[in-house]
Parts: structure tokens; sequence; C-alpha cells
């Protein structure tokens, strides 16, 4: 079991691997939501908090992938949907800053700054971040190249749409700097667009009185020696950033799973969950249980928990036979879940569905 962390003193990083042997999880390439979420629960009983905690960002830990040690803070928490926007980008960033090389320590401070006053981080979002650009910077392999999946994953809008939140993350304090607007024509690079697209946005952005002075119009302004800072429209980016939770929920889904390994033999039983078995047990004296899940999403769950991983086009037109959109019905039955077992259960990764059966009950 983990140990009781001392009250006093640094805290080192360690391999998600090692925390997991400590609780006799068996070695895997890459572990369940299940498993990683039993080291994190034994983690905050040993008076330590993980970063990255897969039960705030949904991404289940590679083995060889660090993990840093926290104190807890006394007041508050992190709010999972923010920080999960403000670290995907994050990770985007350190993928950008790592094409050439180790990731520069200087850009990623820069960026996780713009990310705190973006998103208006608290205190413990802020320390997350903080902690993961540590991580990115000092273990290069731990940055995934996330640029393939995402020109496979999202359509031209889309990644249009993710170029727009960079812009606005970038200059939230209503200028972009030389080293913001180069950051920007890699992170257009890497997401499969033109240098056109970029300038663009900046059209959208710049007041009308300075937009000749965009350093993404031309060739031969990307050549020059000095790039002029850019003074960029409040009202504009604002309004970027109000879409920002939709464009972070599609850059969370495009970057994960694509180094997902093949699943484990099942242990589970062959045959699908009925109704009755997702229903939570009655406990007496205790408050009435959460149900199963609204019919047409039961059927679809008992289905999906016949395996472990399906193909998004097979998940898709399972979906369909019910008449379901699939990111609806996810995003549904993951809600019950967090009610009955107080985590999400299905997970969305590229191109493949992933059930964590770990969680469900055996009928």
């Amino acid at each position: 079991m983990l140990q009781p962390i001392a009250s006093s003193g640094p805290l080192p990083s360690t391999r998600a691997s090692d925390l997991a042997r400590a609780l006799g999880i068996e070695d895997r390439d890459r572990y369940t939501p299940t498993q990683c979420a039993r080291v994190a629960e034994a983690a905050q009983g040993a008076g330590v908090e993980l970063e990255p905690d897969p039960r705030l960002t949904g991404v289940a830990w590679r083995a060889e992938e660090h993990v840093a040690l926290l104190r807890p803070l006394s007041d508050g928490h992190a709010d999972p949907e923010r920080y999960r926007a403000a670290s995907c980008v994050l990770r985007l960033g350190a993928a950008v800053a790592a094409a050439d090389g180790p990731p520069d320590a200087d850009e990623l401070r820069l960026l996780s700054e713009h990310l705190a006053r973006s998103f208006d981080l608290n205190a413990h979002e802020r320390r997350r971040i903080e902690s993961l650009r540590s991580l990115l910077v000092e273990h290069a392999s731990d940055v995934q190249d996330v640029g393939p999946s995402l020109r496979k994953s999202l359509s031209d809008a889309q990644r249009s749409a993710v170029l727009d939140l960079l812009v606005a993350i970038a200059g939230v304090d209503g200028i972009l700097h030389e080293s913001e607007q180069s950051l920007l024509k890699r992170c257009t690079r890497l997401l499969g667009l033109r240098v056109a697209d970029l300038a663009e946005v900046l059209k959208r952005v710049i007041p009308t009185t300075t937009q000749d002075r965009s350093p993404a119009e031309s060739p031969e302004s990307q050549a020059a020696d000095t790039v002029e800072p850019l003074t960029l429209d409040p009202v504009a980016i604002e309004r970027i950033m109000h879409s920002s939770r939709e464009v972070s929920i599609l850059l969370a889904q495009a970057m994960v799973g694509e180094e997902e390994s093949k699943p484990q033999a099942p242990t589970h039983a062959s045959h699908p969950l009925g109704p009755e078995a997702l229903a939570a047990p009655a406990t007496p004296d205790g408050p009435e249980p959460p149900g199963p899940p609204p019919p047409r999403y039961a059927t679809l769950l008992a289905e999906l928990s016949q395996r472990d991983r399906w193909t998004r086009h097979e998940a898709e037109s399972r979906a369909r036979t019910h008449g379901l959109m699939l990111s609806g019905a996810v995003e549904a039955i993951n809600d019950w879940a967090f009610e009955r077992f107080g985590r999400p259960v299905v997970f969305e990764e590229d191109d493949a569905v992933i059930v964590d059966r770990d969680a469900l009950p055996v009928d």
C-alpha cells in the first residue's frame, strides 16, 4: 500500500507503473480508469494528490507516464471541466514546442500563464497546471505527438475552431508578441492548417485599423527580421472564449486514445448486463439508491458491456439501432454512472470507444 507522506519537504514525481505496483495492480501498457482511480484514492488517503489525476482528466495513465505528487491544499478543489480544458491546451502547446526538440521551458511557462488568465484558474487548478508543465519539461518522453490524431479526428472547421481558441489564449492580455505569433504559426502547421488560415483568424480579432500589420498575411512578412506586436480586439477575444468549453471538449476527445493499448483479456461474464444489474443495491435505512439508466440507454450500455473496446463505427452503428447519437448517449450514460459509481464508464477515444467493465456490476 502507499505509505503516508511526510508533512514537509519536496515531493518527487514517479512513474504510474510504480504507483500501480504499490497496490498490487498487474503491469500493462495502459491502466484502466478504474485502476487509476484506485491509485488516486489510495494516494489521497496517504495525504497526497496526483497530477495528472485520471479522475479529473478522464484519461487513463500509460505505464511509463510520469506522475507528480502534490500536497493537498486546505480549501476548495479543481473544477474538472476548466482544468481539463487548460491541461489539453498545455499538452498541445508542449507537442508544438517539442516538434524541433525537447519542449522549451520558457514557451510552456508563458503558455501556462496565459491559460491561468484565460480560464480564470483557481489556486488548485493553477498548481496542477504548473505541475503538469514541469513534468512535460522534465520528461520530454511524456510529450505525445498529437498532430496526426488531431488532423485525423477533427474536421477542417473543428481544427479552425481550435486555432481560434489558441489565438484567444495567446492574446488574452490584448497583445500578441513575436514569440506568441511564432508559437501560433507552429500550432497552425501542427493542426494541418495553412498560414493563410491563421491570417483569417487574426483578421477577426484584430481591429480593422491594424489588420494590415498581421504577420501571417504573406511569406514575406514571415521572413521579416522584426515582428511587430499586434493589438487585439478584447470583444472578439471574449467571444471566442465563450465557446472555449465546446472547443476544449473537441480537443480533449481528439487528443486521447492515440497511444491506447489493446485491451486485456476480459474477466467478466460474456453475456450482456441486464438493466436490473445496473441498479444500485438497496441499503437499509439509506437514501433511495440510483436506478438503472433510462431504458434506451440501459439497452445500449448492456450491448456495449459485452466488450472492452469497440471501433467508433461499430459503436455508432449500435447507437443508431436504438435511435441514439453516440456522443449524446455516452454523455447520458456517464451522467448516470457518476451517480451510480462516482466515475464515467464509457470513453470516446479517437477512433475507438472504451468500456470500463471493471466499474460495472457482473450480472
